[in-house]
């Protein structure tokens, strides 16, 4: 009787799986807003027929057909241009979310962007269907974290009388006063960057688990192709994809309520997510050279910036030695300092 159902499982996913390439067929011809949906609605039948599983039998048949699944997936997705993706990926996140397997879809295609790059220097860096499908995911899964993390730091940030005034303003041409108030500014600027990053760092034993999840994907596909830039792509989707964008735009990431952010609050959140984003990156120089000044600030995160990336994606099991711990402490320390 569990052979009769595995077979049936089998066919319904064949059923589906034949549908999906006749209309990836039609989408080349007729990318319409019913052809999108009927899609979508294909991908939630051959998603659905391999989840329903009451036996080990039933789940190695699982396991066995979802390859299927996510090859056609990867194949309608990779037919679509950015509007007619961004219309169909929501729809599919919540269909992979509930059949628990939005994270084989993007190692699918994580893997085959790195295979498809040939310069580490652009990879995740485009607004592929990987980074939006990881991103779409990671929102899903981390909005509430990313919200608990930012919102500590971000509110009082913005409601801040030096910052109302244009306190942190860095950049001669859109600042007034003399050498001695740039000075200040730059001080006040890196303290509060620190703040952020130090509430970023200190909020990764709190990460869900998806998100973890997530960066392993990153790093594990990266490593065997670009091994020197495997932390970076862990880097790419937990700041260029999600704190980075909602550093700039904490209101439309509910971290502080909206109307709250005035111009001044957001230009300062613009050059905090500047400073973060190029540690990040793995620089110890700014592009701008009215962020110079601020290079010490990047090369004395650059320990710590490690420490977290490293600690985001490494494998269960694979905890900091007691050396890096004491690094990440020290730094910690120096955050809240801003020294």
């Amino acid at each position: 009787a569990a052979n009769i159902e595995v077979e049936a499982l089998r066919a319904k996913l064949l059923s589906a799986t034949t549908e999906l390439e006749q209309l990836r067929s039609e989408m080349c011809t007729d990318p319409r807003t019913q052809a999108l949906r009927t899609v979508g609605a294909a991908i939630a039948r051959a998603m659905t027929s391999t989840t329903i599983v009451q036996s080990d039998e039933h789940a190695a048949a699982m396991h066995a057909l979802t390859p299927s699944a996510i090859t056609m997936t990867v194949r309608v997705l990779q037919q679509l241009d950015t509007s007619e993706a961004d219309k169909l990926i929501p729809a599919l996140l919540s269909v992979l979310d509930d059949c628990n397997m939005g994270l084989s879809l993007i190692r699918r295609l994580v893997v085959d962007e790195v295979e498809a790059t040939s310069d580490p220097g652009t990879l995740f860096r485009s607004n592929s269907v990987a980074n939006r499908v990881s991103t779409g995911l990671a929102k899903q899964k981390a909005l509430q974290y990313v919200q608990a993390t930012l919102a500590p730091v971000i509110a009082p940030l913005c409601s801040d009388p030096l910052v109302a005034r244009g306190g942190l303003e860095v950049d001669p041409a859109r600042r007034a006063g003399g050498a001695d108030e740039l000075a200040q500014a730059h001080r006040d600027l890196r303290a509060q960057s620190q703040k952020v990053l130090a509430a970023i760092v200190d909020a990764s034993s709190r990460a869900p688990s998806f998100l973890l999840e997530i960066c392993r994907v990153y790093r594990s596909a990266t490593k065997t192709k670009f091994p020197q830039s495997a932390l970076s792509a862990v880097g790419s989707v937990l700041f260029l994809r999600l704190f980075v964008p909602a550093i700039t735009s904490p209101d439309g990431f509910g971290v502080v309520t909206e109307g709250s952010v005035s111009p001044e609050a957001r230009r300062a959140l613009v050059l905090i997510a500047k400073l973060i984003q190029t540690t990040a990156n793995g620089a110890t120089s700014s592009k701008e050279p009215f962020l110079a000044p601020l290079n010490s600030f990047l090369v004395d995160n650059a320990p710590r910036m490690q420490w977290y990336l490293d600690a985001m994606s490494a494998m269960p099991g694979q905890g900091q030695s007691q050396s890096q711990s004491g690094k990440v402490t020290r730094a910690r320390s120096r955050a809240v300092t801003g020294s």
